[in-house]
Formats: C-alpha cells, structure tokens, sequence
C-alpha cells in the first residue's frame, strides 16, 4: 500500500486514489447477496479506486499500472460505463450546441423586434430630426444603446441562470453519475458571466443596428 498509492498519485491524469482493504471489499461485496456468505472465506485482495481528470486516460493509465507486476496483480477499467459515459457527454455537448444556436437567433428576434417597436413608437420625433436635419448617427445612438443596454441585461440574466441550473444539474450528476464530471471540467464561473455579458452586448448592438438600419428607410 505504501508503495503503491505514492505512484498512483503521482500518475498524469488520476484525480484521487482511495484505498480499500480487503475486509472492507469483502464487507461491500457480502452486503450484495441475499444469503449468508459469511461463512465463505474472504477471496478480495486489498484494493485502489481512482478517480480520472480525464477519463480518456483510462487506457493508458490501466497499461502503465499493469507493468508494475511486482506490486499489482490484477487492473479492472470499466470500459461499458466509460463507454456509456462518453455518449451521455458528446450527447449533453450537441444539445448544448443546438441551445446555443437556438438562444443567439431568439436573442436576435427579440431585439429585432424591440427596436421596431421603439422605432414605431418614435416614428414622429424621428421625422421631426429627419425635417430638422439632424444626422443619421444622432438618431441612431439612442436606439444602438437600447439594443446594447438590452443586450448586457440579457447576458447577466443567461448567466445568473447557468449559475443557478448549472449548480443543481452538478448536484445531480456527481449525486447520480459521478463519472460525468471529469467530462464537463472546471468552470470559471466569473470568465463565463463576462463572456455572456459581451456575447449579449455584441449580439445587442449588431441587432439594433441592423434593425435600425432597416426601419429607419421605410419612415
């Protein structure tokens, strides 16, 4: 045990490293019949469970311990869960991809549609600036700040949102599927707020200016 738990931790790729020992293997094992197999001698070897920062390491890990010959004699990797673990995942990234997608074009719409609203309701102070000569750029920049201002509370809504849905679904899965975790990595929660906020900003921005560029020529 000595010898062994030192490498395993210093191995790329492992997490953790617990160790059970043979009587604790045998106690989970028994807990797992129906009948009285207390009597039966204990066949377990003392045992180590690793944890993967990234299970796509498996292999190469489980190849490595298995040359330590000397000091271990058998290496399990659950290749069905890995593999069941891996389709869960691809499958959670597209739909995050498709949400993605779908969210930047309502994000879209919706300032769409506010700025043609707000140039609408508008429409005569807009026609008194036109006869009065005011610039483009002047009638302009209040509705580019609406769609920006729109767009920034947009992005602190999204992320207070992913804080909240992310740290209930992360409850759920290290409660329930514990091995989906080393999938997702850690998240910089502050980096990912700020990329929201400016993705809302742009997104708010670009959209206003193409919808003001767009109802302004029909006044």
């Amino acid at each position: 045990r000595d010898q062994i738990a030192p490498r395993l931790r210093a191995l790329p790729g492992v997490a953790t490293v617990q160790f059970r020992s043979r009587q604790q293997v045998w106690a989970e094992q028994t807990k797992n019949y129906s009948i009285d197999i207390s009597g039966i001698p204990n066949q377990m070897n003392d045992t180590f469970i690793l944890t993967l920062s990234d299970p796509e390491q498996a292999g190469k890990i489980a190849g490595t311990v298995r040359g330590w010959s000397d000091l271990v004699q058998e290496v399990a990797v659950p290749e069905d869960e890995l593999n069941g673990v891996r389709r869960i995942a691809n499958f959670l990234r597209m739909i995050g991809g498709i949400g993605g997608v779908i969210l930047l074009l309502g994000a879209l719409l919706v300032v769409s549609n506010t700025i043609r609203v707000s140039v609408a309701a508008r429409r005569r102070e807009i026609k008194i600036m036109q006869i009065v000569g005011a610039s483009p750029w002047f009638i302009r920049l209040p509705l580019l700040l609406e769609g920006l201002i729109h767009g920034v509370l947009g992005g602190a809504l999204a992320s207070l949102c992913l804080y909240v849905v992310g740290r209930s679904v992360g409850t759920l899965i290290r409660d329930t599927v514990p091995m989906l975790l080393p999938y997702g990595g850690p998240i910089d929660a502050p980096s990912l707020a700020l990329s929201l906020i400016g993705a809302g900003a742009v997104l708010g921005a670009g959209g206003s200016f193409l919808s003001i560029h767009r109802y302004l020529r029909v006044l």
